[in-house]
């Protein structure tokens, strides 16, 4: 079979964010059991930017590929080469800056399912207004009943327009604040994705029972979370701890205080397979520090390529 093409649009109509949740769960009790190999990512310098490159193989679904993109100030461009593990060659060329997007809230998805209270309702706070809070917003729902959402970003209109634009399909639970602060207040769920490289997360504004997701961070320059915040902590998660000690800046500073240490860091696997228990009583303080790894963009365009076949979406290479 011929490899094929998918875009962007393509996506949009395969993927849906129940069935990432469920391919990334899929993909860490994979990996829990050896299944999967994951390689961190690796960065080059080009102008401007940096050039990208991770992967991760999954033989047990006869799939193995690579993400690569270009990211910088002229923009980004993201796409996954899909592969046999047989001989069969090229699959799939993927556009994967939804995919991508879609991926990354299905992580914080799992990691909310396995490491928030299991209440009847919960209030969320989201800190951050860009392309990417949306799917944070929409795989949280997926996992939790959500009673409230709190919306804070820098720009009041920014804020105001993402509750303007998630009311409709959420309803009007959706409200715009004006701090930080008042994000957390009562938040069972709170949620930081931006590109802060200071934190928009202090240890003041963290309540007993509250699970943190720290999904915007992936270089050791930025942070969303101070280290105090860490180091309060009851259970730190990432989805790659190896990847974590290249690039997760809030881990790196804390480990740089002597305050916290890498032995404390549970991979995320570990959690949704039961292998360590991550929250044990509603009193916990938990904190998922996402770094956005190659077996979860494997998980998902494994998906979407079947999905593809199918039902005939794809341009012959």
């Amino acid at each position: 079979m011929s490899p094929i093409f998918i875009t962007e649009d393509d996506v949009g109509q395969l993927l849906s964010m129940k069935e990432a949740v469920k391919a990334v769960e899929q993909a860490m009790l994979a990996r829990a059991a050896g299944k999967i190999w994951n390689n961190p990512r690796s960065r080059l310098p080009i102008p401007g930017g940096s050039y990208n490159f991770m992967a991760a193989s999954w033989p047990e679904k006869n799939v193995v590929g690579h993400k690569s993109y270009t990211a910088g100030r002229f923009g980004a461009s993201f796409h996954v080469m899909l592969y046999g593990c047989s001989g069969e060659g090229l699959l799939a060329v993927i556009e994967a800056n939804r995919a991508g997007q879609i991926r990354t809230g299905a992580a914080s998805g799992v990691a909310t399912k396995y490491l928030s209270k299991d209440i009847p309702q919960s209030v969320l706070g989201i800190i951050g207004t860009g392309y990417q809070a949306e799917t944070q917003v929409e795989a949280i729902f997926e996992v939790r009943n959500i009673k409230q959402v709190n919306v804070f970003s820098r720009d009041k209109k920014n804020r105001d327009a993402f509750v303007a634009k998630m009311s409709p399909n959420f309803g009007d639970m959706f409200v715009a604040v004006n701090s930080a602060e008042e994000v957390s207040e009562s938040a069972d769920i709170i949620t930081a994705i931006t590109n802060s490289k200071t934190p928009v997360i202090t240890h003041e504004m963290i309540s007993t029972g509250v699970h943190i997701n720290a999904a915007g961070n992936n270089s050791w320059l930025k942070n969303e979370v101070d280290t105090d915040t860490v180091c309060k902590s009851d259970v730190v998660v990432t989805d790659d701890i190896d990847q974590s000690k290249i690039e997760c800046g809030e881990l790196m500073k804390a480990c740089e205080t002597g305050k916290f240490s890498w032995d404390k860091v549970i991979q995320l696997d570990s959690i949704v397979s039961r292998k360590i228990l991550g929250r044990t009583s509603d009193t916990d303080v938990t904190l998922f520090e996402s770094q956005g790894v190659a077996l979860e963009d494997l998980a998902v365009c494994d998906l979407i390529y079947n999905k593809a076949v199918k039902r005939g979406i794809g341009l012959g290479i």
